[in-house]
């Protein structure tokens, strides 16, 4: 049974690979990568790609931010995910248009919203803020 678990996981990776090659852009693919729920860091390349991107053309800029904002919103399970958007942002902050800052000023409720999040895998809690608070 764990033999069919497994195969059906790697199906599930294929296909998503096939959906993201065709039904995709460029740009998406590479946000997509930027944010995965994995334990890997994304590619300060790839970021500066996509901080460069959010000056290049408003359609960029739209396709970005949205993107980040979907996963800030996503479950609490995918915190690698919102981990990374999180990075993302700041990226983008550093490094991008002066516009998403602006934006995200009238956004700023999707950051502190993610003030209190909490997560436990096992007895770890992966959002603790409490030591960030302390120090």
């Amino acid at each position: 049974m764990e033999y069919f678990n497994v195969l059906k996981g790697e199906l599930k990776k294929g296909i998503s690979k096939v959906t993201d090659n065709i039904m995709k852009t460029e740009l998406e693919r590479k946000l997509k990568t930027a944010t995965l729920n994995e334990h890997c860091h994304a590619n300060v390349s790839l970021l500066n790609e996509i901080s460069r991107r959010t000056s290049a053309s408003r359609e960029d800029y739209i396709v970005i931010y949205r993107h980040c904002m979907d996963k800030l919103a996503s479950e609490p399970e995918k915190w690698l995910t919102i981990l990374k958007t999180l990075f993302l942002i700041e990226h983008i902050l550093r490094t991008g248009s002066l516009k998403f800052a602006e934006q995200l000023k009238d956004d700023e409720y999707r950051i502190k919203g993610l003030y209190d999040f909490s997560f436990y895998e096992g007895k770890a809690d992966k959002g603790e803020t409490s030591k960030l608070n302390n120090n």
